[in-house]
């Protein structure tokens, strides 16, 4: 049980970390189109590399938070049916449905990493516009995203499982030291 607890800090800590790190982006990306609009409008000089940065900054940034967002409960859900469910109803809920969320997990991280590699190693994409900026850097977010929030997952799936064979939580809260 303690090693148990200890995957669940680690994964609920690269969670956080991911969100705090990827956080940033917004501003880099808000500086981005505020600088293309400016040079565009007011200098009627609009950078050649713009609106392609801007494309691939917001693809990473949209795509970067899901763990972090899974973590701290931020998802949507239909709350209509759910909500009426006592706490343990809702952990066998989740539990008997994480199937679905790991099939989709699944099938995202396949198609973004055989993307990423024939992108990256055999086309070496690009935005194919004037700038022509690569676009397999960027790519490579979408299968780290979609594998943080499948670790996320597992440690909600977990968490539900326990809760709804035991009807108690499991903590794996790190003490403070």
């Amino acid at each position: 049980m303690r090693t148990l607890k200890r995957v669940l800090i680690v994964i609920d800590k690269t969670s956080e970390w991911s969100g705090l790190i990827f956080a940033p982006i917004a501003l880099i990306l808000t500086f981005v189109i505020m600088y293309t609009v400016i040079m565009r409008f007011g200098f009627n000089d609009p950078p050649i590399w713009g609106t392609d940065i801007a494309l691939i900054i917001f693809s990473a940034y949209i795509v970067s938070g899901g763990a972090y967002t899974l973590l701290h409960k931020g998802h949507v859900r239909l709350d209509l049916f759910f909500e009426k469910l006592s706490l343990r109803g809702r952990a066998i809920f989740d539990a008997s449905t994480a199937f679905v969320f790991f099939f989709f997990i699944g099938i995202i991280l396949y198609g973004t990493f055989r993307n990423c590699m024939f992108s990256t190693f055999v086309v070496q994409r690009t935005t194919g516009s004037y700038f022509d900026a690569p676009l397999w850097p960027g790519m490579w977010v979408l299968p780290l995203a979609a594998l943080l929030l499948g670790l996320q997952g597992l440690a909600k799936f977990i968490r539900d499982l326990y809760f709804a064979v035991t009807g108690s939580e499991l903590e794996a809260k790190e003490a403070n030291r």
